[in-house]
Protein backbone atom coordinates (compact mmCIF):
# COMPACT_ATOMS: atom_id res chain seq x y z
CA UNK A 1 0.00 0.00 0.00
CA UNK A 2 1.22 3.68 -1.14
CA UNK A 3 1.54 6.05 1.82
CA UNK A 4 1.58 9.28 -0.49
CA UNK A 5 1.55 10.29 -3.82
CA UNK A 6 3.68 13.38 -5.05
CA UNK A 7 2.20 14.34 -8.56
CA UNK A 8 5.13 16.63 -10.74
CA UNK A 9 3.69 15.31 -14.23
CA UNK A 10 2.38 18.44 -16.69
CA UNK A 11 -0.21 20.33 -15.50
CA UNK A 12 -3.21 19.17 -17.78
CA UNK A 13 -2.54 15.69 -16.18
CA UNK A 14 -2.91 17.06 -12.39
CA UNK A 15 -6.94 16.33 -12.09
CA UNK A 16 -6.92 13.13 -13.28
CA UNK A 17 -4.03 11.56 -11.13
CA UNK A 18 -5.71 13.40 -8.24
CA UNK A 19 -9.34 11.97 -8.92
CA UNK A 20 -7.32 8.03 -9.44
CA UNK A 21 -5.24 8.46 -6.07
CA UNK A 22 -8.41 10.02 -4.24
CA UNK A 23 -10.02 6.45 -5.48
CA UNK A 24 -7.75 4.48 -3.12
CA UNK A 25 -8.02 6.78 -0.16
CA UNK A 26 -4.16 7.71 -0.95
CA UNK A 27 -3.00 11.42 0.20
CA UNK A 28 -1.51 13.27 -2.43
CA UNK A 29 1.05 15.98 -3.01
CA UNK A 30 0.36 18.23 -6.27
CA UNK A 31 2.90 20.39 -7.90
CA UNK A 32 0.44 23.60 -8.74
CA UNK A 33 -2.36 23.86 -10.47
CA UNK A 34 -4.41 21.12 -9.24
CA UNK A 35 -6.30 22.12 -12.10
CA UNK A 36 -6.86 24.01 -15.42
CA UNK A 37 -9.41 26.66 -15.49
CA UNK A 38 -10.77 24.28 -18.25
CA UNK A 39 -11.28 21.49 -16.27
CA UNK A 40 -12.85 23.21 -13.39
CA UNK A 41 -16.55 22.14 -14.15
CA UNK A 42 -15.03 18.29 -13.58
CA UNK A 43 -13.55 19.21 -10.37
CA UNK A 44 -16.13 18.12 -7.32
CA UNK A 45 -15.41 18.53 -3.56
CA UNK A 46 -15.71 14.86 -2.21
CA UNK A 47 -16.09 15.66 1.60
CA UNK A 48 -13.92 11.90 2.24
CA UNK A 49 -11.49 12.79 0.35
CA UNK A 50 -8.23 11.72 1.65
CA UNK A 51 -5.40 14.79 2.28
CA UNK A 52 -4.19 17.43 -0.35
CA UNK A 53 -1.84 19.17 -0.59
CA UNK A 54 -0.27 21.88 -3.33
CA UNK A 55 3.04 22.42 -3.60
CA UNK A 56 3.13 26.24 -2.58
CA UNK A 57 6.41 26.24 -0.97
CA UNK A 58 6.62 29.78 -0.33
CA UNK A 59 4.14 29.57 2.65
CA UNK A 60 7.19 27.75 4.27
CA UNK A 61 9.93 30.33 3.41
CA UNK A 62 10.65 32.04 7.06
CA UNK A 63 11.44 34.99 5.24
CA UNK A 64 7.65 35.60 3.94
CA UNK A 65 5.97 34.23 7.11
CA UNK A 66 8.01 37.19 8.85
CA UNK A 67 6.77 39.41 6.67
CA UNK A 68 3.79 38.14 7.27
CA UNK A 69 3.97 38.57 10.93
CA UNK A 70 5.25 42.30 10.74
CA UNK A 71 2.23 43.42 9.05
CA UNK A 72 0.31 41.51 11.52
CA UNK A 73 1.89 43.54 13.88
CA UNK A 74 0.73 46.57 12.26
CA UNK A 75 4.06 47.52 11.39
CA UNK A 76 2.81 49.52 7.93
CA UNK A 77 -0.37 50.43 8.38
CA UNK A 78 -3.54 49.53 6.11
CA UNK A 79 -3.94 49.53 3.57
CA UNK A 80 -1.37 47.63 2.26
CA UNK A 81 0.38 47.94 -1.41
CA UNK A 82 1.69 44.46 -2.41
CA UNK A 83 4.15 44.16 -5.31
CA UNK A 84 5.48 40.79 -6.65
CA UNK A 85 8.35 40.14 -9.59
CA UNK A 86 8.26 36.43 -10.64
CA UNK A 87 10.10 36.06 -13.55
CA UNK A 88 11.60 32.39 -14.76
CA UNK A 89 14.52 31.40 -16.87
CA UNK A 90 12.27 29.13 -19.24
CA UNK A 91 15.58 27.81 -21.30
CA UNK A 92 16.91 26.72 -18.08
CA UNK A 93 13.69 24.15 -17.18
CA UNK A 94 13.46 23.15 -21.36
CA UNK A 95 16.02 20.27 -20.80
CA UNK A 96 13.73 18.98 -17.75
CA UNK A 97 10.12 19.66 -18.85
CA UNK A 98 8.84 21.80 -22.00
CA UNK A 99 4.92 21.34 -20.68
CA UNK A 100 5.31 25.70 -19.97
CA UNK A 101 5.71 26.61 -23.79
CA UNK A 102 2.67 24.30 -24.68
CA UNK A 103 -0.70 25.94 -25.08
CA UNK A 104 -2.53 23.22 -23.36
CA UNK A 105 -0.83 23.48 -20.14
CA UNK A 106 -2.33 26.58 -18.59
CA UNK A 107 0.65 28.91 -19.39
CA UNK A 108 1.70 31.92 -17.48
CA UNK A 109 -1.10 32.19 -15.66
CA UNK A 110 -1.59 28.63 -14.14
CA UNK A 111 2.09 28.02 -13.56
CA UNK A 112 3.88 31.21 -11.84
CA UNK A 113 -0.30 33.07 -11.09
CA UNK A 114 -0.80 30.14 -8.86
CA UNK A 115 2.01 31.54 -6.47
CA UNK A 116 1.44 35.21 -6.97
CA UNK A 117 -1.90 35.16 -5.57
CA UNK A 118 -1.11 32.54 -2.87
CA UNK A 119 1.60 34.56 -1.71
CA UNK A 120 -0.63 37.56 -2.49
CA UNK A 121 -3.44 36.04 -0.27
CA UNK A 122 -1.03 34.86 2.59
CA UNK A 123 0.54 38.46 3.03
CA UNK A 124 -2.58 40.89 3.20
CA UNK A 125 -4.35 38.08 5.02
CA UNK A 126 -7.92 38.13 3.30
CA UNK A 127 -9.68 36.76 -0.36
CA UNK A 128 -9.14 39.26 -3.09
CA UNK A 129 -12.54 40.92 -4.46
CA UNK A 130 -11.23 41.11 -7.83
CA UNK A 131 -8.71 39.73 -9.88
CA UNK A 132 -8.00 41.05 -13.34
CA UNK A 133 -5.15 39.94 -15.50
CA UNK A 134 -3.53 40.99 -18.79
CA UNK A 135 -1.30 38.82 -20.66
CA UNK A 136 1.47 39.76 -23.43
CA UNK A 137 3.92 38.44 -25.39
CA UNK A 138 7.69 39.27 -25.90
CA UNK A 139 9.48 35.89 -26.72
CA UNK A 140 6.82 33.34 -26.44
CA UNK A 141 3.17 33.41 -26.93
CA UNK A 142 1.19 35.18 -23.62
CA UNK A 143 5.08 34.60 -21.73
CA UNK A 144 4.47 37.88 -19.91
CA UNK A 145 1.43 38.78 -17.44
CA UNK A 146 -0.14 41.60 -15.47
CA UNK A 147 -1.63 40.53 -12.72
CA UNK A 148 -4.36 42.69 -10.16
CA UNK A 149 -6.22 42.22 -6.83
CA UNK A 150 -8.08 44.71 -5.29
CA UNK A 151 -8.79 43.32 -1.74
CA UNK A 152 -12.16 44.36 1.00
CA UNK A 153 -9.90 46.09 2.92
CA UNK A 154 -8.74 48.54 0.55
CA UNK A 155 -5.04 46.57 -0.22
CA UNK A 156 -4.12 45.63 -3.68
CA UNK A 157 -1.39 43.62 -4.94
CA UNK A 158 -0.20 44.03 -8.52
CA UNK A 159 2.18 41.18 -9.87
CA UNK A 160 5.09 40.98 -12.54
CA UNK A 161 4.90 37.35 -14.20
CA UNK A 162 6.78 36.62 -17.25
CA UNK A 163 8.81 33.46 -19.08
CA UNK A 164 12.24 34.57 -20.08
CA UNK A 165 16.11 34.29 -20.26
CA UNK A 166 16.60 35.08 -16.33
CA UNK A 167 15.31 33.97 -12.81
CA UNK A 168 14.10 36.75 -10.83
CA UNK A 169 11.62 37.06 -7.66
CA UNK A 170 11.21 40.54 -5.69
CA UNK A 171 8.96 41.26 -2.57
CA UNK A 172 8.03 44.99 -1.89
CA UNK A 173 5.17 45.64 0.29
CA UNK A 174 4.39 49.41 1.38
CA UNK A 175 1.54 51.23 3.36
CA UNK A 176 1.03 54.25 5.26
CA UNK A 177 3.93 54.05 7.76
CA UNK A 178 6.79 52.50 6.06
CA UNK A 179 7.32 49.23 4.04
CA UNK A 180 8.84 45.96 3.72
CA UNK A 181 11.57 44.87 0.53
CA UNK A 182 12.75 41.70 -0.46
CA UNK A 183 15.39 42.03 -3.47
CA UNK A 184 15.58 38.09 -3.67
CA UNK A 185 14.00 35.61 -1.69
CA UNK A 186 17.57 34.69 -0.98
CA UNK A 187 18.68 37.68 0.68
CA UNK A 188 17.87 39.37 3.94
CA UNK A 189 13.78 41.30 4.60
CA UNK A 190 14.46 45.31 5.42
CA UNK A 191 12.11 46.76 7.54
CA UNK A 192 11.95 50.97 6.63
CA UNK A 193 9.51 52.67 8.44
CA UNK A 194 8.54 55.92 7.11
CA UNK A 195 10.68 59.24 8.10
CA UNK A 196 13.47 56.93 9.67
CA UNK A 197 16.96 57.14 8.10
CA UNK A 198 18.38 54.27 5.98
CA UNK A 199 21.29 53.05 5.49
CA UNK A 200 22.10 51.25 2.12
CA UNK A 201 25.50 49.74 2.87
CA UNK A 202 24.26 48.28 5.85
CA UNK A 203 21.65 47.03 4.19
CA UNK A 204 23.46 46.32 1.27
CA UNK A 205 25.95 44.10 3.48
CA UNK A 206 22.73 41.79 5.08
CA UNK A 207 21.73 41.03 1.53
CA UNK A 208 25.48 39.87 0.56
CA UNK A 209 25.95 38.05 4.18
CA UNK A 210 22.53 36.09 3.38
CA UNK A 211 23.14 35.54 -0.41
CA UNK A 212 26.61 34.32 0.43
CA UNK A 213 25.64 31.78 3.14
CA UNK A 214 22.85 30.55 1.35
CA UNK A 215 25.11 30.36 -1.91
CA UNK A 216 27.85 28.06 0.21
CA UNK A 217 24.78 25.83 2.02
CA UNK A 218 22.54 25.48 -0.92
CA UNK A 219 20.35 22.76 1.35
CA UNK A 220 19.24 26.32 3.32
CA UNK A 221 18.22 27.95 0.09
CA UNK A 222 14.61 29.32 -0.52
CA UNK A 223 14.03 26.34 -3.33
CA UNK A 224 15.28 23.32 -1.46
CA UNK A 225 14.68 24.47 2.20
CA UNK A 226 10.82 25.59 1.42
CA UNK A 227 10.23 22.60 -0.77
CA UNK A 228 11.83 19.86 1.63
CA UNK A 229 9.29 22.00 4.64
CA UNK A 230 6.42 21.65 2.25
CA UNK A 231 7.08 17.78 1.85
CA UNK A 232 7.60 17.29 5.70
CA UNK A 233 4.41 19.04 6.24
Amino acid sequence: RLDGVLVASPPSTHLEIWTAATGHGIPTFVEKPLALSSQLSRLETQAQAPRIMIDFNRRFWPTYNRACDLLRQGVLGMPVRFEFTLHLNVPRWSSVTTHRLDPNEGGVLHDLGCHAIDLAIQVIGEEPDTVTAVTTTRQWTGDRLELRLVFPSGSSANCELAYGDRTRERFVVCGPQGRLRLEEPNMALHVEQEGARQFPVVAWLRDAAQLGYRGLRRSQSMGRASIRAALAA
